[in-house]
């Protein structure tokens, strides 16, 4: 009897939480537009890009059914905002002096790709396509350098303007 108690009580629980959902997550870094209108990118990264990093990192997130039932939705809603609050493909700033940059952001994207740091674990299990193999991380850790090289030219400098994350 018990048992039947918990397991009802349980459902109710379920059921109520999902008249609770989180606010849709909100950009707070700088924009200047999407970074395609600032940075060339090939065909082949942008698909890569889309696949495996978008959905986190960009106003284009694709939500799965499972991503409106609660408490996995609170769940995803801040893996989104934290995504977007370190890099976010829609909202790309030109500004070579405000910290993240564009060369830092560039380098960050190669780095983490590297240290299997992105995508988490978590994103790979349920997102086959964003389990990138050592060559599809090499054509994007390729593109981030010929960026970085392009935006140091054109600005003169050289070098990252501060290597740290928050």
């Amino acid at each position: 009897m018990k048992k039947r108690a918990a397991i009802v009580a349980g459902a109710l629980l379920l059921i109520g939480l999902q008249f609770f959902q989180p606010d849709e997550p909100i950009p707070t870094l700088p924009g200047d537009g999407p970074m395609e209108q600032h940075v060339a990118v090939p065909q082949e990264v942008d698909r890569l890009l889309r696949a495996a990093c978008y959905d986190c990192h960009s106003g284009e997130t694709r939500w799965p059914w499972y991503a409106r039932v609660s408490p996995v939705s609170w769940l995803i809603a801040e893996d989104i905002q934290h995504g977007r609050s370190n890099l976010d493909f829609s909202r790309w700033s030109t500004d070579p002096v405000r910290e993240p940059t564009p060369v830092q952001r560039l380098s960050w994207i190669c780095r983490d790709l590297r240290d299997g740091i992105m995508a988490p674990w978590s994103y790979r299990l349920m997102h086959s396509e964003a389990r990138l193999t050592p060559e599809q991380q090499e054509v994007i850790c390729a593109w981030t350098q010929r960026a970085v090289k392009e935006i140091e030219s054109a600005s003169g400098a050289s070098g990252l303007q501060g290597d740290g994350r928050e």
